[in-house]
């Protein structure tokens, strides 16, 4: 058999996300301060909040930054502000992660369909359905026409016990969102 192809999602381009959010969301949190809330049980909690943007850092602080200073002479939490930029931080911040993972994806899909055209995943199909007979393994009563991965893992280098000899409409069944009868 020829050498392995390996089919895999390229990483997460982390830096270039970062790099995005930062685009639409340049403050930098540069010009910060502390700001004293009270909890549930009226405990106080010290924490940072941006001057620049509104971003209420979720990190609690200890007393012993406030030096000889009161909570109570900090000004309170905005918690208004801090509203306003998370409603619009983190749905951007979604949209960019579904955006580069959905490309991701799309990069796999090409990878996966450019090897399911390849002479070795022919050559692994057809040793899977020999192996089972040439029935299914699902029903046990069609002709097996393909070879199914049950895991996508190690698409490329499967193991033997990654694929199973499957009909068509087995593989429908297991592919419903694939299937364009079910829409």
């Amino acid at each position: 058999m020829s050498l392995e192809m390996i089919v895999q999602k390229p990483p997460f381009p982390y830096e270039e996300y970062q790099t995005r959010l930062r685009e639409a969301f340049p403050c930098g949190h540069v010009m910060r301060t502390f700001c004293a809330s009270r909890d549930t049980r009226q405990r106080w909690l010290i924490r940072e909040q941006c001057l620049g943007c509104g971003k209420l850092f979720r990190r609690q602080l200890p007393f012993s930054v406030l030096g000889d200073a009161a909570p109570e002479s900090l000004p309170d939490c905005d918690f208004a502000t801090a509203q306003r930029y998370d409603s619009t931080y983190y749905p951007a911040a979604l949209f960019f992660r579904d955006r580069f993972a959905a490309a991701r994806v799309k990069a796999w899909w090409s990878q996966y369909c450019t090897y399911l055209e390849s002479d070795e995943w022919r050559e692994r199909s057809r040793a899977t359905i020999a192996a089972a007979r040439g029935i299914c393994t699902y029903c046990r009563q069609r002709p097996a026409v393909q070879a199914h991965h049950i895991c996508y893992a190690r698409v490329g280098c499967e193991h033997p016990d990654d694929l199973r000899a499957i009909c068509l409409h087995c593989h429908r069944q297991e592919h419903p969102q694939m299937n364009p009868e079910a829409t």
